[in-house]
């Protein structure tokens, strides 16, 4: 969601209760796609999606390789 009279604003979220705004759709790809080797730091910054992102790491077998 992102605030109509803020479109820059950093306040977003991909959870619609967090912000009141309109929707807007953006592509998105599975970070487990990216990771084919070892990965030292992983910082997520990912405004609410965070346990999406994981379970996606834990169900490909990459969060092994962070």
């Amino acid at each position: 969601m992102v605030k109509e009279d803020e479109p820059g604003s950093l306040l977003m979220s991909t959870i619609a209760s967090r912000t009141i705004g309109r929707e807007i759709r953006v592509e998105a790809k599975r970070l487990s796609s990216f990771i084919n080797g070892r990965v030292d730091l992983l910082k997520l910054d990912v405004e609410g999606a965070e346990v999406k992102v994981i379970c996606d790491l834990l169900e490909s077998g990459k969060f092994d390789a962070v």
